[in-house]
């Protein structure tokens, strides 16, 4: 009986994981002189992609123009192409439920692979004519006679500005953008680049490298580095749980099958989604699978590094000192036992220093001949230069400058028709963030239903209704494993990362949007 039910639900979120936009498709809304609000969304990445693409297919609208800064679709994506770059959520998860690829080569897809799988997807659903490249929206104000946002416009190219209104903003250009670079090294002097802005044309072949970090990128960034370096110095503040990768390729059979019977390219999704859900389970104390999915998973963790590093003081640098949970979990093969390798120095001090080519700890002063900052990105807020204005003048770059919060992580007190995909409070730390933007897209979708179908200018959050979203949401992260997990504010309130499982966000999907009560309509 058990395995009948656990077959069960497994097709049942499979099916529904795959045709989540299915439902109304290509139903033409309009107002009722049938226009359309003209839409401006920024970035052409996942979360701008997922937008247009389901602007046309679910309301038929053209009406819109996508922004971005770089030449080509594929946002972060496109921009990272540091050596080993790849996702570490499986491909299979991490692709749009309207737009499953049986083609994937491997289990854990490369960035040139993700990106590819994004232009393609540009290319079938025509959005290259609905896009601006090397464009910046430097400013959105609202403009409350006109019920539009007026917009100041760069051209990357010459440099020029221009104006542009739009009904609605959309912020599509993700987190994983603004690079993070720690102020004590702009005195360095030699080569110095961020992993989000590789600079291939430096030769560090032979070379005395530095990689400041431990995090995600790092993990993929060092073995790679330390195989064409004389020597290479890794600088780590927190070390982080690492497991087995268990990377694989899709044979040629595999993909038939997966192409020919679509049904098991949905159980396979939904296995992935289910094992990823599982994950969460060790980031809640109050669940009562806690205590033994984190002795399980720490142990497995434990048990790998033990096998990978032989050396007992390298191995007690590289272990963590917070239980297992508290922090993203990093998947890697090849990562443990780099520190192996002779031209490999692990350093666990704080840096004192930096100036010149120097870089100075507590035991010494070392020289380097290039760094490389993988230093993360700044996730809180993620408007980068962007200066939204709202009602009565509210600059959100001031309103989020300590406290970022917003209602569902997607709209903001007194700022009407303006939407955020992955804004505050919706990264995640164990699923695929893929998922949360089409449940983000289809919640924005349904706004724009409402809009149209009830011949409203604007809609905009009650501020009340927010302030009680947020206070619920630093409720229900309390129950989470430390605050390893997010970002603090000035306030000493943790942001950037859900508070709960991705399960929770089928409410966007089903929340009516007929009936209104958080939202003022004009």
């Amino acid at each position: 009986a058990m395995w009948v039910w656990l077959i069960a639900v497994t097709v049942l979120i499979g099916a529904l994981s795959s045709f989540f936009f299915v439902v109304g498709k290509k139903k033409k809304v309009t107002y009722a002189d049938e226009t359309t609000p003209t839409i401006a969304i920024i970035g052409a990445g996942v979360s701008g992609l997922c937008m247009g693409i389901q602007l046309k297919e679910q309301l038929g609208l053209t009406t819109f123009t996508m922004y971005d800064m770089e030449k080509e679709v594929g946002g972060t994506w496109l921009v990272n192409q540091y050596p080993g770059c790849a996702c570490d959520i499986p491909s299979h998860l991490y692709s749009f439920s309207f737009a499953l690829n049986p083609e994937w080569s491997e289990r854990y897809s490369g960035q040139k692979e993700i990106c590819e799988y994004l232009q393609k997807l540009a290319k079938k659903y025509d959005l290259y004519p609905k896009i601006r490249f090397r464009t910046r929206v430097e400013k959105a104000e609202w403009i409350p006679n006109r019920n539009q946002y007026l917009l100041v416009i760069r051209n990357l190219n010459t440099g020029k500005q221009e104006q542009s209104y739009a009904d609605v903003v959309i912020n599509g250009s993700g987190g994983l953008r603004i690079p993070k670079t720690p102020e004590a090294f702009k005195n360095f002097k030699g080569p110095m680049w961020h992993s989000a802005q590789w600079d291939s044309k430096i030769d560090i072949k032979d070379k005395i490298v530095a990689v400041i970090g431990s995090g995600p990128s790092a993990i993929q960034i060092i073995p790679k580095v330390a195989e064409d370096v004389k020597e290479l110095h890794v600088y780590q503040r927190t070390a982080s749980w690492i497991v087995r990768r268990g990377n694989y390729k899709y044979s040629s059979e595999n993909k038939s099958k997966f192409a020919k019977y679509p049904i098991l390219l949905w159980l396979h999704r939904a296995y992935i989604f289910l094992y990823q859900e599982f994950i969460f389970v060790t980031f809640r104390k109050d669940h009562w699978m806690h205590p033994f999915a984190t002795n399980t998973a720490g142990q497995r963790a434990k048990g790998y590094l033990q096998s990978s590093v032989s050396d007992p003081d390298i191995r007690q640098k590289l272990t963590p000192t917070y239980t297992i949970g508290c922090k993203r979990i990093s998947v890697a093969d090849d990562y443990l036992p780099t520190f192996m390798r002779p031209n490999v120095k692990l350093f666990t001090e704080p840096i004192e220093k930096v100036s010149d080519k120097t870089i100075k700890t507590a035991n010494g002063e070392r020289q380097y001949d290039a760094v490389i900052l993988a230093t993360g990105f700044d996730v809180v807020g993620g408007l980068g230069d962007l200066k939204l204005i709202g009602e009565d003048g509210a600059d959100l770059q001031d309103e989020w400058k300590d406290d970022p919060s917003a209602y569902l992580g997607m709209s903001y007190k007194k700022h009407p028709n303006a939407y955020f995909i992955m804004g505050p409070n919706t990264q995640l730390g164990h699923n695929s963030v893929i998922f949360m933007v089409e449940c983000q897209v289809n919640y924005i979708i349904e706004a724009l239903k409402v809009m149209m179908q009830q011949n409203k200018a604007s809609l905009v959050v009650k501020s009340e209704v927010q302030q009680a979203f947020n206070e619920h949401l630093d409720r229900h992260k309390k129950a989470l494993l430390g605050s390893r997990l997010f970002c603090f504010t000035a306030e000493g309130r943790v942001n950037g990362m859900r508070g709960g499982r991705v399960e929770w966000l089928l409410t966007y999907h089903t929340r009516s949007w007929g009936n209104v009560p958080a939202w003022s309509q004009r």
